[in-house]
This record gives C-alpha cells, sequence and structure tokens, in this order.
C-alpha cells in the first residue's frame, strides 16, 4: 500500500513537471521587448564637454528575432521641465528570444548638471532572418589598468562552420544590486575568425576609478551570434524529471 502510494505521489511529481516545461512553450509567434528595469543614470564630469548617460538592458520577451532597437531618453529638471532627448541603438545588432541586449544612451547638453529625472521609451522591428550559434567565449578576466580604467581581456572561438566576420564582444556591468552601472564592447583581433580559430579582446570601461567585478559578456559577428549558457532552471526540470522516473520504474518492478 505504502508503494502504491508513492508511485501515485511521484506520478503526480512528474506531471507537474511537464506541465511546467510545456508551459514555457510559446503558442504563438510574438514581437515583444521591454525596458528592463535595472537602468541608471549619471554625469560623467571627466568627459569634455560634460555628459550625461543612462545606460541599462533590453530583453527580448517576444519568441522572434529583432533588430534595430532603438532606446529614447527624455531628461527634465527638478521642476519636471524638459532639458534635452538622446536617442541610440541597443550594442547588439540581433536580439534572439528571450536573451539581453545592453544600451547606453547619452545627452551633450550645457544644462546636463540640472537632470533629476529621465524616461525611456523603446523602438525595434522583427528581424525575419535566423542568426544561427557560432561563437563561444571561452575565458575572461578583469583589472584596473594604471590609468584607472577599468578593462576586461578574453578570448572568442568560432565553432561554426565558416568565417565569423566583424567579431563583437560586449561587456555589461553591474552592482551588488544588479544595477546595469556601465556598458562597453570592443571588436576582436583579428577581427573576422575562420572556423574552429580563437581570437582575443580587449574592452576598456570609460569610468575612471570604478571597479565592477560583476559582468557579463555576449558577442555577435555579422553572421553568427553567441551560444548560451544552458539554463540552470531547466537543467534541474531536466535532472529532476529523470530521477523521478528512474525511481518510478524501480517501484513498478518492485511490485510486479
Amino acid at each position: 500500500m505504502k508503494s502504491k502510494h508513492i508511485l501515485i505521489i511521484i506520478s503526480f511529481a512528474l506531471a507537474s513537471i511537464f506541465t511546467s516545461v510545456q508551459a514555457v512553450q510559446p503558442a504563438k509567434a510574438s514581437v515583444q521587448a521591454r525596458i528592463l528595469p535595472n537602468h541608471s543614470g549619471y554625469l560623467d564630469i571627466t568627459s569634455i564637454p560634460i555628459t550625461y548617460h543612462v545606460v541599462g538592458e533590453i530583453e527580448n520577451i517576444g519568441t522572434t528575432n529583432l533588430h534595430w532597437l532603438k532606446v529614447t531618453a527624455k531628461f527634465y529638471d527638478d521642476n519636471n521641465s524638459l532639458i534635452g532627448s538622446s536617442s541610440s541603438y541597443a550594442l547588439l545588432d540581433v536580439l534572439l528570444p528571450g536573451r539581453k541586449a545592453p544600451f547606453e544612451v547619452v545627452l551633450k547638453d550645457s544644462n546636463v548638471n540640472r537632470i533629476k529625472n529621465y524616461t525611456l521609451s523603446l523602438e525595434f522591428d522583427e528581424y525575419i532572418y535566423e542568426k544561427p550559434l557560432g561563437l563561444e567565449i571561452l575565458k575572461s578576466t578583469t583589472y584596473i589598468d594604471e590609468a584607472g580604467f577599468q578593462k576586461v581581456n578574453g578570448t572568442v572561438k568560432n565553432i561554426a562552420p565558416k568565417n565569423a566576420t566583424a567579431v563583437k564582444v560586449v561587456a555589461t556591468f553591474y552592482d551588488g544590486e544588479g544595477k546595469v552601472c556601465g556598458v562597453a564592447y570592443s571588436y576582436t583581433t583579428p577581427s573576422t575568425i575562420r572556423p574552429n580559430q580563437t581570437a582575443i579582446f580587449e574592452i576598456e570601461l570609460k569610468r575612471k576609478s570604478l571597479f565592477f567585478p560583476n559582468y557579463i559578456l555576449t558577442a555577435e559577428s555579422y553572421e553568427y551570434t553567441i551560444v548560451p549558457e544552458l539554463p540552470s532552471l531547466n537543467l534541474c526540470h531536466v535532472l529532476i524529471f529523470l530521477s523521478l522516473t528512474i525511481l518510478l520504474f524501480k517501484l513498478k518492478a518492485q511490485n510486479q
């Protein structure tokens, strides 16, 4: 009797896991994106002229590829009067479903020191073509150089069957609470990577005397995008599903 109860519990658990995995599968194509709430703004008094920067991330929450992701920022003073506006595009040309791309909007204005608040809006288009996986970041390190700027060095590998041209590596830097504090990018050396070959990169964050140990890297070329890490939640579901399935078969064998 006890074994039968266990079998029933395991069966319900397997059904629950299967349902949760199925629930994340899209029912139909959708074109959607959003600006994540972890953006931030800062005044750069070291630049000439002084500039105000807004950095953050865009997430593709739809089921189709996107491009031309344009962020527009409007800046206001403490009286909520408009000081100015500026726009820029995401640092990735093509954004696949479920992925994020950083952005940086910069305002050059004589009144940037009066900025107290800003609003953000997003425009984008659907990208109807496929962009296959073909790039992998093998390693990276970060440090402060002698001039006081944070740098990230690393290596990218082309795991695709054809050349990857104009390979760009993009870094997003975070504070301890997950807020975006800086973004930067550079092209690899060499910028074209042959199949199964590697190239190095060096990214410099233009925020002097600041160090953000938490960062993520992504990359793309004209032809390919980066291979994503396996989501831990999905992997956990798979492992639990396999373990429960094995246990279910063992209990059924014992009851026969």
